[in-house]
């Protein structure tokens, strides 16, 4: 049986998770994860778009937490001793992971205008006609 300062570790970081943006059905509990033939129990992970994120809440050997970084892009490891130090690195990692995924959405907006210019430039030297006439 789980102690409850674990299970109240496991929601506090559910819950910034949400707060991060992570939607419910996005977040789980308890997850297995293997690597390199070796399997472990993730307390709590949490994806957005394309990033994984693993929370370990108390005792954590730091082997299991290197593993876990080979997996997932961010990996928190939420002390007992110092749960609020720790919940405001978590807030701070959420604002790392927000900038990264508005520099991915910029990019992508700037290479979308790029070949639409390039597509007009093109075309507006080379006009489709508007009406093919083929020879019979």
């Amino acid at each position: 049986m789980e102690q409850a300062i674990h299970l109240a570790a496991k929601q506090v970081a559910k819950n910034y998770l949400k707060i991060m943006g992570f939607s419910e059905n996005r977040i789980k509990e308890e997850v297995h994860i293997k690597v390199e033939g070796k399997t472990y129990i993730v307390d709590v992970v949490g994806e957005w778009f394309n990033h994984k994120v693993a929370i370990e809440c108390g005792e954590t050997e730091q082997s299991k937490l290197e593993a876990l970084r080979r997996k997932f892009d961010f990996v928190f490891h939420l002390r007992y001793e110092d749960l609020v130090e720790q919940l405001a690195k978590i807030i701070q990692n959420y604002y790392d992971i927000k900038m990264m995924v508005r520099i991915k959405q910029h990019a992508v907006t700037k290479l979308i205008e790029t070949h639409e210019r390039m597509y007009q430039l093109f075309f507006n030297d080379f006009p489709i006609p508007r009406k093919l006439e083929f020879e019979k």
